[in-house]
């Protein structure tokens, strides 16, 4: 799964129909007791088009790097999939490749 969107590199350069993709994402808490909240930290990387993806040519994106999200302990879907959701959200108008 990847998705396409438009992303601003490092140094300001514009790429219009960049593909990102999600490389990890992990679940964990902090807090105790009643007071503890779980969270979705996950990583992205970022590549100019698929052809630079085949070739694992990444682009500098520092803003696109990094994420963290609320995490339900009730939810059936899995991280990964809930990190695509949350990053959508991040993105201008973001399609599935």
């Amino acid at each position: 799964m990847a998705l396409e969107a438009a992303v601003t590199m490092d140094g300001g350069v514009s790429i219009p129909t960049a593909y990102i993709r999600v490389t990890g994402a992990s679940i964990f808490s902090s807090g105790n007791g009643e007071d503890k909240e779980w969270k979705i930290v996950y990583d992205v990387e970022v590549y100019r088009d698929a052809d630079a993806r085949a070739v694992n040519l990444k682009c500098p994106c520092g803003a696109f790097q990094h994420f963290k999200t609320d995490y339900d302990l009730a939810t059936t879907d899995g991280p990964i999939t809930l990190a695509y959701a949350d990053l959508k959200g991040r993105l201008s108008e973001p399609k599935d490749c």
